[in-house]
C-alpha cells in the first residue's frame, strides 16, 4: 500500500517564499485533487515532490523512505511519478 508523507514543507526562491509549512499524508488507494489559483504552489509542490527540485526545508517520505534528497530517477524507482497535461517531452520527434 503507498503512504506518502509530507513534512513541515518550505519552498523560498530567493526572497519569494512560494510554499510555506505544508503537511498532508496519502494512504492507499486515495484519489486527490490539488487546486489553487495561478501562482499558488502547485507545480512547485509537485517538482518537489517528484525529486526535480529540492525544498528549502521539510521532509518527504515514500512508504517510510525519505524521497526528498534523492534525484528524480530514483524517486521514480521508489514509486511515485507524474504524468503532464500535454505530453511534449521531444517537441521534433514523432
Amino acid at each position: 500500500m503507498l503512504k506518502l508523507e509530507v513534512n513541515n514543507l518550505y519552498k523560498n526562491f530567493g526572497g519569494l517564499q512560494v510554499l510555506r509549512d505544508v503537511t498532508f499524508e496519502v494512504n492507499g488507494p486515495e484519489l486527490i485533487g490539488l487546486i489553487g489559483p495561478n501562482g499558488a504552489g502547485k507545480t512547485t509542490l509537485t517538482n518537489i515532490l517528484d525529486g526535480a527540485i529540492k525544498p528549502s526545508s521539510g521532509t518527504v517520505y515514500l512508504n517510510d523512505k525519505r524521497v526528498d534528497t534523492l534525484p528524480p530517477y530514483m524517486v521514480a524507482r521508489a514509486g511515485l511519478g507524474r504524468t503532464f497535461q500535454v505530453t511534449r517531452a521531444f517537441r521534433r520527434m514523432t
